[in-house]
């Protein structure tokens, strides 16, 4: 495998020398992501700030899973692609931005849409799971391949001006399993998903409020239940505001799919990023513990307390 930190036409780690001041990184911790893996499901929204992040720090070896083409409504956020790509494949794409961005990292595709059967063999080939996904039946998949094989998990999602990132240590944290109360999406789909009082009873199973900062807490946990679930397993109501929206805006809302800000993408993809190069480097004793919730209206982060269940379905018994 090349170097990522050595260029022929350069002097050894001039990409780099801006960054090799920081006393957790210099020459053995640029030698320590240069010899890293990391694997990314996911080159859109979040994968592309992601993905730009980890080469720029030059992570030796990522994997990119991704199976999606171009679509126009795509391009609000995700900066891999231009109007002249549309249908394109995507993982071609920005394969092809990120060799020429960072030629010295190895790049290896996959353009399957990622299964449980092909999980497990994936991740064991690399040192970190990201998931840059907006789907929480991928999470679900992607948290018990790692749980089960021990391999830490870094989970983000987005929502309007809203995202929230999840550090999962198996056997050691809360997983995104924990998370979501023990409830399977694919199951939860069946039971009363239009009704808040479902929620309330999910976000309560977690038990991740503690009586010193119940109300802050119960704020953020319910943001996160009406930002970042309710556009997937809520009815959409085409009642509210559809006589003031265009075409485009209807469809998108007949689809479920949820309003995303581009900003708001780039910056929780890089928080992301940031974390994930924060383990490659230092480990897991360093990692944060709380689920990181951003409000883009008030450019605030709350850290929200997440114990792990004992009946977990996924880390109840590791």
């Amino acid at each position: 495998m090349k170097s990522p930190f050595i260029n022929q036409n350069q002097t050894p780690f001039e990409r780099y020398k801006r960054q090799l001041d920081l006393p957790e990184i210099g020459l053995s911790g640029q030698k320590k992501l240069a010899g890293s893996s990391v694997f990314v499901i996911g080159a859109g929204g979040l994968g592309a700030p992601l993905l730009t992040a980890l080469a720029g720090a030059g992570v030796g070896r990522i994997g990119i899973c991704e199976s999606d083409h171009v679509e126009y409504s795509n391009l609000n956020r995700q900066f891999f692609y231009t109007p002249g790509q549309l249908g394109q494949s995507k993982l071609q794409l920005a394969l092809a931005f990120l060799r020429q961005y960072q030629p010295e990292t190895e790049w290896i595709g996959c353009d399957q849409a990622f299964s449980a059967e092909t999980a497990g063999e994936v991740i064991l080939s690399y040192d970190l799971v990201l998931a840059a996904v907006d789907n929480r039946k991928t999470r679900w998949m992607l948290n018990q391949a790692a749980c089960e094989r021990g391999r830490p998990f870094i989970d983000a999602g987005i929502k309007g001006w809203d995202g929230y990132v999840l550090f999962v240590n198996p056997g050691h944290t809360a997983c995104y399993a924990c998370f979501c109360g023990g409830c399977d999406p694919a199951a939860s789909a069946s039971k009363d998903s239009n009704s808040r009082e479902f929620h309330a009873r999910e976000l309560r199973a977690r038990d991740i409020h503690t009586r010193e900062a119940q109300d802050k807490e119960l704020h953020a946990s319910e943001l996160h239940a009406e930002q970042f679930h309710a556009k997937e397993i809520h009815a959409i109501d085409k009642d509210a505001g559809m006589n003031h929206m265009n075409k485009e805006s209807q469809k998108i809302r007949a689809e479920k799919k949820p309003s995303v800000l581009g900003a708001t993408a780039s910056l929780v993809g890089s928080l992301q990023g940031q974390l994930a190069l924060r383990w490659l480097l230092l480990g897991n004793s360093e990692m944060p513990e709380d689920l990181l919730l951003y409000n883009g209206r008030t450019s605030q982060i709350d850290k929200v307390k997440l114990k792990r269940m004992p009946d977990c379905p996924i880390c109840g018994n590791l």
